[in-house]
This record gives C-alpha cells, structure tokens and sequence, in this order.
C-alpha cells in the first residue's frame, strides 16, 4: 500500500495524556463523504455517496431511511471491516473516542467536509487506498 507524507499537529488525549499525532484535511479536491472504521482510525469515503446524500435531502428521506441507506452500502462495500455513522476518530494509545461536533445530527455529520487523520491510518478513496505518515 502507498505511504503519502503529511505534516502534523500534535494534541493530549483528553483520557491518557498521551501526545497524538493528527492533521486534517477538508474535501480533498473533492466532495466526499466519509465514515471512520469502528475499530482504527481508517476511513472509507467516496465521491458517489455526496451526490446520493444531496438526492436523498432532496427527496425528503427520513433520518432513519438516510442512516439505513449509509449502513447497508458499507456492509456492501468493504464487508471485512467496520465502518460507521457515528465512529469518530480514536486515541491509538487508550482507543477512547475523541469528542465529535455534530453528535446527533445525522446530515450535518454526513455533510462534513472535515477529516482528522491520525497517524497510520489508512484511507479507501474512489482513486486509491494509502496509509498516512504524519511527520
């Protein structure tokens, strides 16, 4: 698998105090929703899934119709590993959760163009799948 470079930032898990490496990205060059792995901090995200969110809004669908539409479409894609609405990304020392802005809003969580990146994680693109240096 490809190793990309990026630079980074450092915070303090707010549960172990150990120093996290981190950078974010917004988009990357693209619109894309993305989910993060249950289990990791990886991420799947795919151009396809932001023209299928904005015509679900636009029909009107339901939060409930929204969230099964996501969970199913993951299943089918990559099987093997857990991915998630609500997963947000993980200190890689103690595993706790970090805090998440849009906790309970189902289409501003899908809408954001915000990714955190946590050293080593991998990504699943439409174009690629790489793990992340974080220097």
């Amino acid at each position: 698998m490809t190793v990309k470079s990026l630079p980074a930032r450092i915070i303090d898990c707010p549960t172990c105090g150990e120093k996290v490496k981190f950078t974010n990205i917004s988009g990357m060059s693209g619109r894309h929703v993305h989910f993060y792995a249950l289990d990791s901090n990886d991420i799947i995200m795919r151009e396809e899934w932001s023209d299928k969110l904005e015509e679900l809004i636009s029909s009107k669908s339901s939060d409930a119709e929204i969230e099964n539409y996501f969970s199913k479409e993951l299943l089918r894609l990559r099987p093997e590993k857990r991915y998630s609405i609500w997963a947000n990304v993980k200190c890689p020392n103690c595993n706790t959760e970090f805090p998440y802005r849009f906790v309970g809003n189902l289409k501003a969580r899908l809408q954001d163009l915000a990714i955190i990146l946590i050293d080593g994680c991998e990504i699943d693109t439409d174009a690629e799948s790489f793990t992340v240096k974080l220097i």
